[in-house]
């Protein structure tokens, strides 16, 4: 099955359905980035929202806490060299750290991760606008509110698609009013 029809599953919330999905094409291709991606999103989501969404007793029977670290792990290994990679990893980590290990050794490390991707695609607008808002008053600071102006059509491009990671951060980035 391919990933498309992976991210239609998640827009359906059919995620007991998605998660064997994602763990077939993982074993079979488990160097495709794009796969990795949105399967370690969706851990992260799901590990994050179980109480939202109801999931708490999926999360636990599956281990799903586990297969986030494992996945998270070899995404570090494999993928610290992409920026993407790097800003996935960095962002969701910044934001809950207590998922991954000591909280603000990890805190410190998703920060890290997303400042190595803007570094490595300085003129990726969506990851200065990131790293802009990491250390900086966000009322009032007009570089931000710039970045974020010529950000959001940006956001809005790269995360049309389905899936639980493109309707997350399109939510999450798009950041004008």
């Amino acid at each position: 099955m391919e990933l498309k029809a992976i991210l239609q599953l998640e827009n359906e919330e059919k995620y007991e359905a998605a998660l064997t999905k994602y763990r077939q094409a993982y074993f079979e291709k488990p160097s495709d980035f794009e796969i990795w991606k949105h399967y370690y999103f969706f851990l992260w989501y799901l590990n994050v929202e179980d109480g939202s969404l109801g999931l708490q007793e999926f999360v636990k029977i599956n281990n799903l806490s586990l297969e986030l670290e494992q996945i998270s792990n070899d995404g570090i290994k494999k993928y610290s060299q992409i920026a993407e990679g790097l800003f996935v990893l960095g962002y969701t980590i910044n934001l809950f750290p207590y998922l991954f290990g000591e909280y603000v050794e990890w805190e410190q490390k998703g920060k890290e991760m997303m400042v190595g991707a803007a570094n490595l695609e300085p003129n990726n607008i969506i990851y200065s606008m990131v790293v802009l808002g990491l250390g900086v008053e966000i009322q009032g600071n007009l570089n931000y509110k710039m970045v974020c102006k010529k950000a959001a059509p940006i956001v809005n491009d790269k995360f049309s698609s389905n899936g639980l990671l493109n309707s997350y951060f399109k939510a999450v980035l798009f950041r004008i009013n």
